[in-house]
């Protein structure tokens, strides 16, 4: 300890020659005027950054799921996290100036369950991006509901809560994935059969050997084998919505619900029915502009975003 006063006082007080007197009321005067040094950038004077969380099902073997936040394919100011949609909405959420929700949430398990999104709360924004959010026999989001968000991107085309300013159509954000414009071979299938993991098919033998993915697993592999079949028949709405954007004749074998507003129209059959419908698949119709479309759609939605986050 005495060293350390002594080296302080060496460093404060001017060099004096032997018999010098040391005055010690000046001393003190010098030590109360001692400032510490603080560098122009310390970084307690800089700005704070805007934070943002990124939400969508996580926790799931759903490639769809798990492939629809737009944080896989923007870029956005600040500091961002993603998360779990479920996790974090169960344990409430109000740390991030924004919220982005998009990806596995679905309005009977978000929007019309007010338990649910009153847990999140941004400090500044919260969005939704590619969610889906009405049904036929339903009626349109809560008011309330709309005044918290800042935007919402809606999957469901001509859907009754389309406002055409606050809540818009757009649909899902993987169709930016850079797997849609790799190079593939002709299909080498007549059709085939992407089934959702939990919704089973009659298992008949039309259906038992033919070549089946269930949609878990690896996003490009998915892709693949969509893109193997002239036709595919799936019950996901991802299967669908990625073999309409691979430009595929697609037989949907759910009809209403989630399925109710796409936009582009699939041919939609039971698996009794699906065999006359495959008779006729050149009736079916396809959509080669569909993925230039989604994606431009998508990028009309991240420039609101940027000008709500700017603002």
């Amino acid at each position: 300890m005495m060293r350390r006063i002594y080296n302080f006082l060496r460093a404060i007080l001017p060099i004096r020659k032997a018999g010098d007197l040391i005055n010690l009321e000046n001393i003190s005067e010098q030590i109360n005027d001692y400032k510490e040094f603080k560098p122009s950038n310390f970084k307690i004077n800089t700005p704070p950054i805007c934070t943002n969380l990124f939400l969508n099902a996580i926790d799931t073997s759903n490639v769809g799921d798990i492939n629809s936040t737009p944080f896989d394919y923007f870029t956005f100011p600040g500091e961002s996290q993603t998360a779990d949609f479920w996790s974090r909405v169960n344990a409430s959420e109000d740390r991030f100036d924004n919220i982005f929700v998009g990806g596995g949430v679905f309005s009977k398990n978000y929007v019309r369950t007010p338990m649910y999104y009153e847990r999140l709360r941004p400090k500044k924004n919260l969005v939704l991006w590619g969610v889906g959010t009405d049904m036929p026999g339903y009626p349109p989001m809560p008011k309330d509901f709309i005044d918290r968000c800042s935007l919402i991107g809606t999957r469901d085309f001509g859907a009754a809560s389309l406002d055409g300013d606050k809540v818009v159509f757009c649909p899902c954000a993987s169709a930016m994935n850079r797997a849609f414009d790799v190079s593939r071979q002709s299909p080498i299938h007549e059709f085939v059969l992407f089934l959702h993991h939990n919704r089973s098919v009659d298992d008949d033998d039309f259906f038992k050997h033919r070549p089946t993915m269930r949609n878990y697993g690896d996003f490009t592999e998915t892709i693949d084998f969509i893109a193997s079949g002239e036709v595919v028949v799936t019950n996901s709405y991802h299967g669908l919505y990625w073999a309409t954007l691979l430009g595929k004749k697609v037989i949907c074998l759910i009809k209403g619900g989630k399925f109710a507003y796409f936009k582009w129209k699939p041919a939609f059959a039971t698996p009794e029915t699906c065999r006359q419908i495959l008779a006729r698949a050149h009736d079916i119709s396809a959509y080669p502009n569909a993925l230039a479309e989604a994606r431009a759609l998508n990028m009309n939605f991240y420039e609101k975003v940027l000008a709500i986050l700017r603002s």
